[in-house]
């Protein structure tokens, strides 16, 4: 018989107790698919790293084409031609061109490219039918990303996406947690899908469900096949597994019944911690402890064990590897009626139009999950629902961004996210155009400093106030920087103009847009020096002079009330007061006071 059944939270914070630690190690970007960062990315280079032709046609000057038609074309000579890949070797002259293809380096002198349908070549010149402004059809150096932006956090799953990042970075090899789990199927009725089909026996399901849904979770599932229903058998098995692996999964033999041993092996090599929950599918589960490590019994029908799994296993594997957990629900009514037991119930459903239509084939039928969208997560106490009530449905698939933020680099902000352990896309960008995404929607908050009121339907929900200075590897510079080169920030950002106000006329070498970019310039000698806040100097052990303070204040739309807003706050407030720079919350709507 079973031990006493136990609810699904209860048995969620019993195994969540024991979540192993993962190790980390290097893999090929070839191998890294679906697994998860151990650190953070920071960008080592800026991509691309020179400014390059965004078409085919002709590099110029753009003052050269001021007053180009139609009508009336500019004549320039073509000085020579720029091919992708190679170095250019000439350069574009007053009154000259020089033809290039998309992708090729800007030859010097060029600041734009008229593209080829614009222009006309004719014995050894090209005459220009239209004019071009600065940059026009130029992709500049650092546009997509720059160098010290962080490009990815610690914990991202990574998917095409990011690893097509990393490639573009350089980076042939990436950090990883790893989480080796043991995977094995039982009992005697179970065939290989390699094995030819015999009268009364199945073809082994779960192993390949789990696998897979651990593979997609970022773990490494380790496949031991089908274990007999032998107490020996499992004993072997589970001691074998331990040995390579940090934890163990089984599906099949967890019932109470005469053949079911999987329960009095995990007793007798360790710790039963609990046999039975109180949840349809998934009632025959059990939890131990052997050596140290977790072994997991899953029931064996497919649909239970797949269940269980994402209801239990999921979130102690995500615990692990520093996955967010937890649930997004959508809303749709219920199409039919359902009558549900005095336990706890996840029902399949399918998705149509706003509806969810119920969807049991039973625990042992493959094509109950299989075929359905998402989950409707029954309470004990409700018998039946009505047809046309609404439900909470989660899907089977989610999308792991929490939040999107616009405007300056703020350090400070990123750390404080990352406590929150929220995945979050960051476009570094002016404070200007980060209130107008923050009104459109494009961001859900806003980081910002610069003078003036803010509109009226967004609000400060946080500021505080960072020490500015300059940041050198070599103390003299900071004393006396005359013929210093300095890492330049984009036009858009705040600290550009207080580079341009208080050290006018400095000669600047890279752009950046983040302060730990401008660190990094500094640190690998790109530049003499650059202005970026306090922190970032102290983070690479770089010499650091105290200029100005500037004011960040975090915006969001005043109807945005979500708890998840307030929780940014507390958490910047946190992490200013370990930081030791003031903040104060809930400021009036102005940026600078």
């Amino acid at each position: 018989m079973f031990h006493r059944l136990i609810p699904l939270d209860k048995a969620i914070e019993l195994v969540l107790e024991d979540a192993p630690a993962p190790r980390v190690r290097s893999v090929h970007l070839n191998d890294a698919l679906g697994r998860v960062l151990a650190g953070n990315v920071i960008a080592e280079i800026d991509v691309p790293h020179f400014d390059r032709a965004a078409m085919d046609g002709y590099a110029v000057r753009s003052e050269d084409c001021i007053g180009a038609s139609e009508l009336s074309p500019v004549r320039l000579r073509i000085a020579g031609s720029v091919s992708a890949g190679s170095i250019p070797g000439t350069s574009a002259g007053p009154g000259e061109a020089v033809e290039v293809s998309t992708g090729s380096a800007m030859p010097e002198g060029a600041d734009a490219v008229v593209m080829v349908e614009h222009a006309d070549a004719v014995d050894g010149y090209v005459m220009i039918r239209r004019p071009v402004h600065p940059y026009e059809n130029v992709q500049r150096r650092g546009a997509d990303v720059s160098l010290g932006e962080r490009v990815l956090s610690a914990g991202t799953q990574l998917g095409p996406r990011e690893i097509g990042m990393l490639a573009a970075l350089g980076m042939s090899r990436v950090n990883i947690r790893s989480l080796k789990v043991g995977v094995a199927s039982t009992g005697n009725e179970i065939l290989s899908p390699d094995e030819n089909l015999v009268p009364c026996r199945i073809y082994d399901v779960n192993t390949y469900t789990i696998s897979a849904a651990l593979s997609q979770l970022g773990a490494e599932p380790v496949v031991y096949g089908v274990v007999p229903d032998s107490y020996d058998a499992l004993a072997e098995t589970i001691a074998t597994a331990l040995i390579d692996c940090d934890m163990v999964i089984l599906s099949g033999s967890t019932s109470a019944g005469r053949g079911d041993m999987l329960y009095r092996v995990v007793s007798d090599l360790g710790e039963l911690i609990f046999h039975g929950l109180n949840l349809k599918p998934g009632k025959p589960t059990l939890f131990g402890m052997v050596g140290g490590k977790p072994v997991i019994g899953l029931p064996g029908y497919p649909t239970s064990a797949l269940t269980v799994f994402w209801q239990l296993v999921a979130p102690m594997i995500q615990r692990s590897l520093g996955l967010r957990s937890g649930s997004v629900s959508v809303k749709a009514t219920l199409a039919r009626p359902f009558r549900s037991e005095s336990r706890r119930q996840m029902l399949p459903v399918i998705l149509h139009r706003g509806r969810a239509y119920p969807f049991d084939r039973g625990s042992g039928a493959v094509t109950t999950l299989a075929a359905s969208d998402g989950i409707v997560d029954i309470p004990a106490e409700r018998e039946y629902l009505q047809a046309g009530e609404v439900v909470d449905v989660y899907p089977l698939s989610r999308d792991d961004i929490d939040l999107i933020i616009s405007g300056e680099s703020c350090p400070l902000l990123e750390s404080a996210l990352d406590r929150m352990n929220l995945r979050f896309r960051y476009m570094v960008r002016g404070s200007l155009r980060a209130l107008s995404d923050l009104q459109d929607g494009l961001a859900d908050i806003a980081s910002v400093t610069a003078t003036g009121e803010i509109p009226d339907d967004l609000r400060v929900v946080a500021s505080y106030r960072r020490e500015l200075g300059l940041l050198s590897r070599n103390p003299d510079l900071l004393l006396n920087p005359d013929g210093a080169t300095f890492a330049a920030w984009s036009m858009e950002s705040c600290v550009r103009s207080i580079v341009d106000s208080m050290l006018p006329g400095v000669r600047r070498s890279l752009e950046v847009r983040t302060h730990t970019g401008a660190a990094l310039a500094v640190l690998q000698g790109k530049a003499d020096l650059a202005i970026a806040i306090k922190e970032s100097a102290q983070m690479l052990g770089l010499q650091f002079k105290h200029l100005a303070e500037d004011e960040i204040s975090i915006v969001a739309r005043m109807d945005d009330t979500r708890d998840i807003i307030k929780g940014i706050a507390d958490a910047l407030k946190e992490r200013s007061q370990n930081a030791s720079v003031g903040i104060s919350m809930d400021e009036p709507n102005s940026f600078l006071r």
